[in-house]
């Protein structure tokens, strides 16, 4: 399967319209969409519809349609980040998704609007399926990171060779073209989720510095394509193993960008103080079992550490989400950056 190149619509009611899914779904063989119906949604900065599509045949396939929706399109205040979002979550089960040895939700159709940089996913509706998607909060073992982490290290070993400038750098553009100014963050920081936090691990312009830091530290790495927002609310699990889902933030970065963050998101933070340099041990393993690189520990260590600054700003600027997550988060994020000297290794 590659991207389709087609277009897009921006609405529940485009997505749905039986016309357009049955053109999406048609490959090499033609599909005929006769009816839709909707069994779940859920709605974020992203859209995400569970449906029920009766076919012509007397089929009926269970499907979710994610796509950012009726929300002005290209007008919208988000669309900056939604349509980048979109884009490459498009582009990474179109082209990337097929080729990787990984657990993954099966796709249908990855459509990407030349006109508009639109992009709509449809997969399998892996609930109807039997699957179960986790939450954010719920309690996550060490053994259930261990098991993750082998699935991020598939990802990372299979795209370290890789071409993957299509996709961009989430750390260089939120230091180039920052998401929300300074000041702004320092908002959010001091209105409840950063009320656990010594001030200064709670400073914006500290948090700034730290990111231009690190990725001047990463400039002179190879990168691979890292899924960029691993928490544990996006896995789902599928006869017991764990599948990565959301693939909206995937970028071309540093390995520990992913590692230190599902680690210290996932676990609570007595878990991840016991069990954090094994599990890092265990991801470094799994590199090397599947041929792969694996820097030598101090280095990883190292690296660990100073990756934490990338996940504590994605939630710090954080805002649609349910308040009690992103204090939890912060609160680990921004306790483990402390705990383990992160500002201070990349100098700021």
């Amino acid at each position: 399967m590659t991207t389709l190149e087609r277009p897009a619509p921006f609405t529940t009611e485009g997505v749905l319209d039986p016309a357009w899914l049955s053109a999406t779904l048609s490959g090499e063989r033609p599909v005929e969409v006769r009816e839709v119906r909707v069994t779940g949604s859920q709605r974020t900065l992203m859209t995400k519809l569970r449906v029920e599509a009766e076919l012509a045949d007397g089929t009926t396939r269970a499907l979710c349609i994610k796509a950012f929706l009726d929300a002005g399109g290209t007008s919208s205040q988000y669309w900056d980040m939604a349509g980048q979002a979109g884009a490459a979550e498009a582009r990474f089960y179109g082209d990337l998704a097929p080729a990787l040895p990984m657990r993954l939700a099966g796709c249908h159709a990855a459509v990407l609007d030349p006109a508009t940089g639109h992009g709509v996913v449809v997969m399998d509706d892996v609930v109807a399926a039997g699957g179960r998607f986790l939450t954010a909060l719920e309690p996550y073992t060490p053994d259930q990171a261990a098991a993750s982490l082998e699935q991020l290290a598939i990802l990372h070993t299979a795209t370290s060779s890789a071409p993957v400038d299509r996709f961009g750098n989430r750390l260089t553009q939120f230091v180039e073209r920052p998401y929300l100014a300074t000041d702004v963050i320092q908002g959010l920081l001091d209105d409840h989720r950063g009320d656990a936090l010594d001030p200064a691990v709670r400073s914006a312009a500290r948090l700034a510095r730290g990111l231009a830091a690190l990725a001047e530290r990463d400039a002179g790495s190879r990168p691979a394509l890292v899924h960029g927002d691993p928490h544990a609310g996006n896995l789902f699990e599928l006869g017991g193993l764990p599948h990565l889902i959301d693939w909206q933030t995937i970028q071309r970065s540093h390995w520990a960008i992913d590692v230190s963050y599902h680690i210290v998101s996932a676990l609570t933070v007595e878990d991840r103080e016991r069990s954090e340099r094994d599990l890092l041990r265990h991801y470094l393993d799994a590199r090397r079992s599947r041929g792969g690189e694996a820097p030598a520990w101090e280095a990883a260590w190292d690296d660990y550490r100073a990756h934490l600054l990338y996940g504590y700003y994605m939630w710090a600027i954080t805002r649609l989400v349910a308040p009690e997550i992103v204090v939890e988060f912060t609160r680990r994020l921004g306790g483990a950056v402390a705990a383990l000297g992160s500002f201070e290794l990349v100098g700021v």
